[in-house]
């Protein structure tokens, strides 16, 4: 899966693993617990409903060990996903909408899945934030609308306790393309710098890249924005 290859979360596989383990050894004891934290065999169902009884009580912990479970079995997955989506968790929206878009685990459907990021942006989480901004300027699962893109890279990139780098060099392309809105140039090479310094790849790429821009530029006038985000907002990263 192109868009989830990375894990998201604080815990090591090994960690999801032994969560999903503790919660089956209290449900149907150690055998399964031990077939479960090695990861061999299928998913049981016994697993999927220990990850979900487990989310009940620690959504973060849930969540762990249904990434597992989703890298074991993609359906189950993606299934025990939905169930925590629609009871609310605004990162497994993220991730149900990321599987309907690539098709894993079940059938791609652009819409939907435009529908569940939307779920997971509005409810604060900052992958959504991202993915939202993405399919808006992609016009994947409805069309194209680059005003709203660039609201929600700016809300994912102002994030007080996580300002992302990634949303930062988004939002600096809009304002270098005019994209939603007018187009800014310093203002845009100023969060392609603050991106680059926060170790965004594709942001150092694209500031390498934009040398003659920042030498006719109005030097002042990037350097007045590169501060202002700075004593605003902080440091991306």
């Amino acid at each position: 899966m192109k868009r989830l290859s990375v894990r998201i979360g604080r815990l090591p596989a090994a960690g999801a693993a032994m969560a999903l383990a503790v919660a089956l050894a209290a449900a149907l004891g150690a055998g399964s617990a031990a077939m479960a934290q090695s990861g061999e065999g299928p998913v049981t169902a016994a697993e999927v409903e220990a990850a979900w009884r487990l989310a009940q009580s620690d959504e973060e912990a849930g969540l762990e060990a249904a990434w597992y479970i989703n890298e074991r079995d993609p359906v189950q997955g993606y299934q025990l996903h939905k169930r925590l989506a629609d009871a609310g968790s605004h990162l497994a929206q993220w991730r149900v909408g990321m599987a309907l878009l690539e098709g894993e685990g079940v059938q791609a459907n652009a819409v939907l899945a435009r529908d569940y990021v939307r779920r997971s942006a509005e409810g604060g989480d900052i992958q959504g934030e991202i993915s939202m901004a993405v399919m808006l300027v992609n016009g994947e699962g409805g069309p194209v609308d680059e005003a709203a893109a660039r609201e929600w890279y700016r809300r994912a990139a102002v994030r007080p306790e996580r300002s992302s780098a990634h949303a930062m060099r988004g939002l600096a392309v809009m304002y270098l393309l005019g994209q939603g809105g007018d187009a800014e140039i310093e203002r845009g090479i100023a969060y392609a710098r603050l991106s680059a310094e926060a170790g965004d790849s594709l942001a150092r790429q694209l500031y390498s890249q934009l040398g003659s821009f920042i030498r006719t530029a109005d030097q002042a006038e990037i350097e007045r924005h590169y501060r202002e985000w700075i004593e605003t907002f902080g440091r991306p990263r």
